[in-house]
């Protein structure tokens, strides 16, 4: 029976362990800049969904106005969507283009979107590109993501998205750092896709004819980008291309948040395994690898469940090598996320990594009930509100 169970527990661990070890130190090394780089020449339209979003909309327009004042090739539109503030009336009081919507029944990020891309394709924007109405972007933020799109078979691409720090989030900064940044990083490095992290992604239009943007679940960013990954479209990452959202106010609104992402994931692996593994033996045979790693990607659970599982392993004969080797891969993890933003001063929010799993524990229902493909969208409250 001992010997069923560590073959079991081998197979389930040590699959997803090696992945993340291959990816974490392949990620740890900063990319090479191309900021020298001829840009890419062509219209961008930004869009920007907002849902009641009055504190933080106008910070956004203006920040996103003046990195932009070097290019004339930029227009804004901020997508004002079922809101019941005043939302649209702060945005109209700029220089952007304000769209309203209105649809009760169909409600969420990923059907603004669309919505808003079929008012606006009489403008013909060589790129779009979608900004969370919480967020702000570096000085250079458009002039790298144009250098980018401007190496070779570049479609789409992928800012760096990192979360402002705060009393309730610092924990999850860390874990976006990793999960943003450093596994970003190392899935292009090994051949992979980057994936879309639903903030700073921009698309060519080419793109866009290719895989049209259809996404209606509670994670669109990533339903959309197994759709790029099963149509052969790799996300690249741009480094110096940074965006930065604001975390969760508090500790309830960072379990909606963190119940949305996780189940949401659960949910795209449930309906992608298939296609996606059926695409990655066909990949083996041509040397594609990007396939395999957004399989891989979908199959990791979130950090905070592999430490539980590794820790259980410790208690069970036959499994702890594996389990001590899981650990080491998770250090390595972590200290590489740590690397990718301020170095070890990162590391101080550990001290609450025990009310962290805490709440692991306590979020599976709420995870489960996320990644039913009934589940509907559900707004993070935001700081103030």
């Amino acid at each position: 029976m001992l010997y069923f169970l560590f073959a079991v527990y081998a197979v389930l661990v040590l699959p997803p362990l090696v992945y993340l070890l291959l990816i974490s130190v392949a990620g740890i090394k900063k990319p090479a800049s191309h900021s020298s780089l001829t840009p890419a020449k062509g219209k961008i339209g930004v869009l920007i969904p907002a849902h009641n979003e009055k504190l933080s909309i106008n910070r956004t327009i203006e920040n996103l106005l003046a990195a932009a004042k070097n290019d004339n090739d930029i227009e804004i539109n901020v997508i004002a969507d079922n809101c019941t503030d005043n939302t649209a009336d702060i945005a109209r009081q700029t220089s952007v283009n304000v769209l309203e919507r209105s649809n009760k029944h169909l409600r969420g990020k990923g059907a603004a979107l669309q919505w808003a891309m079929s008012k606006l394709a009489d403008k013909h924007y060589d790129y779009t590109l979608i900004v969370d109405a919480d967020s702000i972007v570096n000085d250079n933020f458009f002039h790298e993501l144009r250098v980018t799109l401007n190496t070779p078979n570049c479609e789409v691409v992928q800012a760096r998205y990192e979360g402002m720090a705060n009393d309730h989030s610092s924990i999850k900064r860390l874990a976006m750092l990793g999960f943003n940044v450093l596994r970003a990083r190392g899935r292009v490095a090994l051949g992979g896709s980057a994936g879309i992290m639903g903030n700073g992604f921009i698309m060519s239009k080419a793109a866009l004819e290719k895989v049209p943007f259809r996404a209606n679940s509670i994670v669109e960013d990533l339903e959309y980008h197994m759709r790029l990954v099963e149509s052969d479209v790799r996300v690249r990452f741009c480094n110096d291309a940074r965006i930065y959202g604001e975390m969760p106010a508090d500790d309830k609104a960072s379990d909606i948040q963190s119940s949305r992402w996780e189940g949401g994931r659960l949910g795209v692996l449930k309906a992608a395994w298939w296609p996606l593994l059926k695409k990655s033996c066909a990949g083996v045979f041509k040397k594609q690898w990007h396939a395999l790693d957004a399989l891989l990607d979908l199959m990791l659970l979130p950090i905070g469940y592999m430490v539980l599982i590794l820790l259980i392993g410790l208690l069970i004969p036959y499994v702890q090598l594996i389990a001590l080797f899981g650990i080491a891969v998770i250090g390595i993890y972590v200290l590489g996320a740590a690397k990718c933003g301020n170095g070890m001063s990162e590391l101080s929010v550990l001290k609450k990594l025990p009310i962290f799993l805490f709440k692991k524990i306590s979020r599976i229902p709420n995870l489960l009930a996320s990644s039913s493909t009934k589940s509907h969208w559900n707004r993070t409250p935001r700081d103030k509100e």
